[in-house]
């Protein structure tokens, strides 16, 4: 059985389904629950396409657009992100946006690996999230697990970068975009990320005027 996108339109109010009067089958009812459940599932991806569609065609103007979904900015810069990490082409049909989520901050390649590792063990997002982590944690030196089982920071590494406030702050922006996006991604708020490497961007030339 294949779903009909235009079935959606047939008796839909903003407020309810409204039945057809004449009797239908069982078959065309049963293909209007297939595409209801697949506008549920479609719709981050349809949503973060359109929009990137719209920063790409109209610059900042897109923005002014945004209002129309009603939906909270947060979510929206979430599925924008991840639409535009992942390529059409590489999504996979059998798995949840979910999934993607947990591998959109990788490389095109890394994604593929996890997808298709999740398909074929018919892993939940938990379970990819856990054995994603778990190949990272593992990749990690020994000297740089604290007790409590977390990345400890590499102070050495980081002594350059503190000798002044701005200094400090994009130590801690390095610090978000590179060690704890890469052992727990989907943890983060894709706005504090796209944000903070804007921040850190910005502030090169401000720390190299500092050094001086």
């Amino acid at each position: 059985m294949t779903t009909d996108l235009e079935l959606a339109e047939r008796g839909f109010t903003k407020t309810a389904w409204l039945a057809p009067i004449e009797d239908i089958e069982f078959d065309e009812w049963a293909a209007l629950g297939l595409t209801l459940q697949q506008i549920d599932t479609s719709l981050p991806w349809w949503i973060g396409d359109w929009l990137n569609y719209g920063e790409w065609a109209w610059g900042e103007d897109y923005a002014q657009a945004i209002e129309i979904t009603g939906m909270d900015i947060s979510r929206l810069n979430n599925y924008k992100w991840i639409a535009g990490k992942v390529d059409k082409h590489d999504r996979n049909e059998l798995l949840s946006w979910s999934h993607h989520r947990a591998v959109a901050p990788f490389e095109p390649d890394i994604q593929q690996k996890w997808l298709g590792k999740a398909e074929q063990n018919s892993w939940s997002v938990n379970e990819l999230k856990r054995e994603i982590q778990q190949e990272n944690m593992s990749i990690i030196e020994p000297s740089e697990i604290n007790d409590n089982g977390q990345e400890s920071p590499d102070i050495e590494a980081g002594q350059g970068l503190t000798f002044s406030p701005v200094g400090r702050l994009r130590y801690g922006l390095k610090m978000l975009l590179e060690r704890h996006l890469f052992t727990a991604p989907w943890d983060i708020d894709h706005s504090a990320v796209i944000q903070a490497r804007n921040t850190f961007e910005e502030t090169e030339d401000v720390e190299s005027e500092d050094r001086e």
